[in-house]
């Protein structure tokens, strides 16, 4: 699977009450209920917040792309237009295949449903049929460990637990594209050290991976190349050492020495222990 992002821009509509207007649902939802509660509102000057800026990039089969940049860079935004969860303002992305998105812990569970029912729930959004799903329930269940939880609820899960299931499921698709936001944060060192084992294997027969987070190490350890956005703009796309060396003299950790992050052997870069 490869993926070309041509000239793709987003932008938001921000009204006095600073809440974005237009792009997904939610937003619209959220807009049009403040319409109906004050029809007749005096009108607001608003302001246009522009989250993407005309970003390109291309991604081939089997890349290991880190998204690297502060708070409020477009990271997300591009997540979710790559994930279908909002649309562009302009420009495109181009993807064959099939997508799994993690883009927040339990994304796409509904709490009242046990962790069992959850599986077949999130099986289908993710696209896989019910057969599918049987078939490959025992390897989801087991690489979660959450066997011991199947009927409980799953709003009664620690968020670990979650991560956990969101994962598995994830991961058993076999997707094409693998979008992960931060979703990895919250699971201990040994299920991180299974789900990089996994993502190597994935990568290894194609699957393509693009991976948000703000700790280091998972990024040095997952990924190979990585693209630097700032103000919606995409400054730098480069092979990971450089762009997380970046990173670090524009970021807040600029005191640090970028140089004690990478330890090279064998022609490998790792992070320090």
């Amino acid at each position: 699977m490869s993926l070309v992002v041509k000239n793709l821009s987003k932008t938001y509509e921000i009204d006095s009450m600073h809440q974005k207007v237009g792009g997904g649902v939610k937003e619209l939802f959220q807009w049009c209920l403040r319409k109906i509660r004050s029809p007749f509102s005096p009108s607001t000057t608003k302001k246009t917040l522009v989250a993407l800026d005309n970003i390109s990039f291309v991604i081939t089969p089997g890349q290991r792309v880190a998204l690297l940049g502060e708070n409020g860079a477009g990271k997300s935004t591009l997540l979710k237009i790559l994930s279908g969860v909002t649309l562009p303002t302009s420009g495109e992305a181009k993807i064959v295949g099939r997508i799994a998105s993690l883009l927040e812990v339990g994304a796409g569970f509904h709490p009242d449903l046990t962790g069992r029912e959850n599986i077949f729930l999130n099986g289908a959004i993710l696209g896989l049929s019910k057969k599918e799903i049987e078939a490959l329930f025992s390897s989801i269940v087991s690489f979660a460990n959450v066997a011991e939880f199947l009927e409980t609820p799953v709003k009664h899960f620690s968020s670990g637990m979650r991560a956990r299931l969101a994962f598995s499921i994830a991961i058993h698709t076999e997707p094409d594209l693998l979008v992960l936001d931060e979703a990895l944060s919250v699971g201990d060192q040994s299920f991180q050290e299974r789900c990089q084992e996994k993502i190597d294997a994935l990568a290894a027969r194609g699957t393509t991976l693009i991976f948000v987070a703000h700790q280091i190490e998972p990024i040095l350890k997952l990924c190979q190349r990585g693209l630097y956005l700032e103000q919606g703009k995409l400054v730098l796309d480069s092979n990971i050492e450089e762009v997380v060396t970046y990173y670090l003299n524009r970021s807040s950790k600029k005191l640090i020495n970028p140089s004690s992050f990478f330890v090279t052997s064998d022609k490998r870069t790792k992070a320090p222990r």
